[in-house]
């Protein structure tokens, strides 16, 4: 994500990690924070492969 003014309120970084047109590598990336890793698993675009994974445990 980005430093802007608005990112600083979680809500918006939150629907910026679940936005199909955000970068599967940035998808991916951001599985592992802690604040957005759940909006990111949510990502239409995050590939079946990587869900496969997290529902794996």
């Amino acid at each position: 994500m980005t430093e802007d003014a608005d990112d600083a309120v979680p809500a918006v970084r939150q629907a910026a990690a679940r936005c199909h047109r955000l970068l599967v590598a940035r998808i991916i990336a951001l599985l592992d924070d802690p604040e957005l890793g759940g909006a990111a698993a949510a990502n239409p675009a995050l590939p079946l492969d990587r869900l496969r994974d997290l529902l794996a445990g």
